[in-house]
């Protein structure tokens, strides 16, 4: 497509808040960068409230919010943050 995708980041929990999710995210920002791509998309489950939040601290901000397969309601957001 237009960017770089992000998918299925995951930290274990006994990682967790350690920074580590913030690093490969900036990492993946940077890759983009470099690859002289426009932004990077990822999407993230409604119910991860967490998640959602996380990455809107890093500048990622919901386009669109779709259902997964078999779901009529909306299951996961589209994430999109431009690199500039």
């Amino acid at each position: 497509g237009d960017g770089f995708y992000l998918g299925r980041l995951a930290v274990k929990p006994g990682w967790q808040r350690r920074g580590i999710a913030r690093a490969l995210i900036g990492n993946a920002i940077e890759a983009a960068r470099i690859a002289r791509l426009p932004q990077v998309t990822l999407n993230v489950r409604i119910v991860l409230p967490d998640n959602i939040a996380l990455f809107e601290s890093l500048g990622f901000q919901r386009v669109a919010a779709r259902a997964h397969p078999g779901f009529d309601h909306p299951t996961y957001y589209v994430m999109v943050r431009r690199v500039d």
